[in-house]
């Protein structure tokens, strides 16, 4: 019934009785609809809903606590006022055992104490309603906690991507008790999403997991943020040609939520149930505070490769700079050598030219020379010779390699210059 105004089923085989209880509950403001049998009852809990009903105990065919089971086994949530002769307490109790709200027992004036008793049982129910709805929200909430944390868990230690990717799939797909599931995220050098991370799929349905990155849903989730919920992928998407026939066969249901961070949309999420499935608001509500999560931990991971590659360039440019540098100590100090050699060459060559030219000259003309003398001369010819190849030597350098000379003293060493 859609009506501001209470509703009530009264149920009684009694045309009299039911007469009177619909007068007094009219004159409450009250709405009423009769029933006359048990069956007549259920038919119009099947049709409407109502805010209570009045249900008498003493019917043919079905009685009362009968008529009470068949609500209940049905799963219909209404209150239930049962009404019982003077004697019946037993069943009164047994229908409260049952689920009835309240009963009353009749009595001269019985029929006035029913709008009361009606309205405590609305009442009461009511607040039950609300307590199971704030139950419920309590249960959603610390569920939804729990799977934060264990994402937070999984991903907090990584700045990897495809770690990352791998890790928080697998936990989601555990929370939502689900076993097929893909991240795409969006590749930035060619700006286009691919499959980053995939469980549940066969072989050679990942491909066709990865083509399906171009296909109107991904690109509605990536583009303009929206979570899709699908019960019939085969029935309610256009993407049932043959080449993705394959993955239709494994998947009926799915649910894809975006990847966003700082307003910045990083990739997708989504999630597939090979049988029928109606994903909740409380379900996608969820999926989608665990993929803000997953995308702060993504834009983490790319910071820090963003802050790792400028860090490798700067290393590199560095070690360019050092290496320059220190060609260019390095070839000052081959110049400096150089222009010891030139200052050598012009301070020393002049003496030794004189002295090698008369040493060769004695040599040459002297023949009466003792044996002794001569062998002195050509010493003296050597080593003006090789002071005349050092020279040239500390001229020409151009790099410089070292050799221990004694005690840890340093020299250069000549015989490997070049």
């Amino acid at each position: 019934m859609t009506t501001d105004k209470p509703t009530v089923l009264i149920v009684d085989d009694d045309v009299d009785h039911l007469e009177i209880i619909c007068r007094i509950f009219r004159d409450c403001a009250v709405e009423t609809v009769g029933a006359r049998s048990g069956a007549e009852c259920l038919e119009k809990l099947a049709q409407s809903s109502f805010s209570a009903i009045i249900l008498d105990y003493s019917m043919p065919q079905m009685t009362g606590l009968e008529v009470l089971r068949g609500i209940i086994e049905s799963g219909y949530d209404v209150p239930v006022v049962m009404v019982t002769g003077q004697g019946d307490e037993l069943i009164a109790v047994e229908a409260m055992k049952q689920g009835a709200y309240d009963y009353v027992v009749k009595s001269i004036d019985h029929y006035h104490k029913l709008p009361a008793v009606v309205a405590r049982a609305i009442e009461k129910h009511q607040l039950q309603t609300r307590l199971r709805e704030v139950e419920r929200a309590t249960l959603q909430r610390n569920r939804e906690l729990a799977a934060l944390n264990a994402i937070s868990n999984a991903i907090s230690g990584s700045l990897d991507l495809d770690e990352i990717a791998n890790d928080a799939l697998g936990k989601i797909l555990e929370v939502m008790e689900l076993d097929l599931g893909a991240i795409y995220l969006l590749d930035r050098s060619v700006n286009a999403l691919v499959l980053k991370s995939q469980r549940g799929l066969e072989p050679e349905t990942r491909e066709i997991a990865e083509r399906v990155s171009s296909t109107d849903i991904l690109n509605r989730v990536f583009n303009n943020g929206e979570s899709i919920s699908i019960g019939n992928v085969k029935t309610e998407i256009q993407i049932a040609a043959d080449d993705y026939s394959p993955l239709l066969e494994n998947v009926t249901s799915i649910l894809c939520v975006p990847l966003r961070s700082k307003g910045n949309s990083l990739g997708a999420i989504c999630l597939g149930s090979r049988q029928q499935r109606a994903f909740s608001p409380e379900e996608i509500q969820l999926l989608s505070s665990i993929a803000n999560q997953i995308g702060v931990a993504i834009e983490n991971a790319y910071l820090f490769e963003q802050v790792k590659r400028q860090a490798e360039e700067i290393a590199l440019k560095n070690k360019h700079l050092i290496e320059t540098q220190e060609r260019l100590i390095e070839a000052e100090r081959c110049a400096a050598v150089g222009q010891i050699g030139i200052t050598v060459r012009h301070e020393i060559n002049n003496p030794l030219t004189a002295i090698l030219g008369q040493t060769q000259l004695l040599l040459m003309r002297r023949k009466d020379l003792p044996e002794d003398v001569r062998q002195r001369l050509q010493i003296i010819e050597q080593l003006s010779m090789r002071i005349r190849d050092i020279v040239k030597k500390l001229e020409a350098i151009k790099k410089l390699e070292t050799v221990e000379y004694t005690n840890g003293e340093m020299m250069i060493n000549l015989h490997g210059a070049n």
